[in-house]
């Protein structure tokens, strides 16, 4: 169709946006997601906060944020029950039937930060 390479709408040039995809891909098939995305994060411009998941790694979540905050809200009482948001206020919102929110908050440095949610997993036998 009539859409434009990415390069082409001087986000980036061609030859970072192939340089970003490339890094982006070997951090992700060489070990697993939580590297992938710092790898991305350590090349990346601008500011944004991203969450990333993948089926090599069911139940986990990697976060990023870079410029901006980010903020994870967790319970101990309430297991299996994360939020993750990029205003810190909206983790404190209720999630039972009485409205209790998550009782404690991860905030994310904004200089640049990766947090990966989830149980420890073996990858040892992905393909």
């Amino acid at each position: 169709g009539g859409e434009a390479p990415l390069g082409a709408l001087g986000v980036c040039s061609a030859r970072e946006l192939t340089g970003f995809v490339h890094h982006a891909v070997r951090g992700f098939l060489r070990a697993d997601l939580y590297t992938a995305l710092t790898e991305i994060l350590s090349r990346a411009s601008g500011t944004f906060g991203i969450q990333a998941h993948c089926t090599l790694e069911p139940g986990v979540v990697v976060i990023a944020s870079k410029g901006q905050p980010m903020s994870v809200g967790f319970a101990p009482s309430k297991p299996g029950i994360v939020l993750f948001a990029s205003e810190a206020a909206a983790v404190g919102v209720g999630v039972d039937a009485v409205g209790v929110g998550m009782t404690r908050r991860l905030d994310l440095d904004e200089g640049g930060e990766v947090v990966r949610l989830g149980l420890p997993s073996d990858l040892g036998g992905a393909a």
